[in-house]
């Protein structure tokens, strides 16, 4: 995350805002440790996030199979809970119905939020951006479907070739 903003913002030196990136990139390698610890062991930490700003706490929770494919997971916060999607839907008549969230599916949501806000009196430059990024994510996505599609390994666990 970059935090120049808060050189003009709040005032911070040049030399305060590289102790701020050092620190916050500290704190990132300490969260990845912590994780693959109890993962070598198996135990399941939830995660919590705290940033400043809009974004509120949040508390994740990544589950992987042994061989570190994903399994499911859970995101919470105040208003929000997500339950992701625990392995692969399969292919043809063996087809499953899904049993969490996609992301596409949240990037969706997410958009149509903001899209809203556009239609109403909070209409701005940056929801504006905001919706053009999440539209390209949602178009990258859809073309990693429509590869992993032609490749037939949609609905798998395996890596297009």
């Amino acid at each position: 995350m970059s935090y120049s903003w808060l050189v003009d913002f709040i005032g911070l030196t040049p030399e305060q805002l590289g102790e701020l990136e050092r620190a916050e990139k500290a704190l990132v390698r300490l969260r990845y440790a912590v994780d693959g610890f109890c993962r070598s062991r198996g135990i399941r930490v939830p995660i919590i996030w705290r940033e400043k700003g809009m974004l509120q706490d949040f508390e994740v929770l990544e589950n992987k199979l042994k061989d570190g494919k994903p399994a499911g997971g859970k995101v919470k916060a105040v208003g929000l809970e997500i339950s992701w999607q625990n392995g692969p839907l399969g292919r043809g008549a063996e087809r499953k119905k899904p049993n969490g969230a996609f992301v596409e599916t949240v990037i969706k949501a997410a958009l149509i939020r903001l899209e809203f806000y556009q239609d109403s009196g909070f209409a701005c430059s940056e929801n504006a951006s905001a919706i053009t990024n999440l539209k390209s994510a949602l178009g990258v996505l859809n073309f990693r479907t429509i590869q992993r599609e032609g490749a037939g390994v949609e609905g798998t666990h395996e890596r297009r070739p």
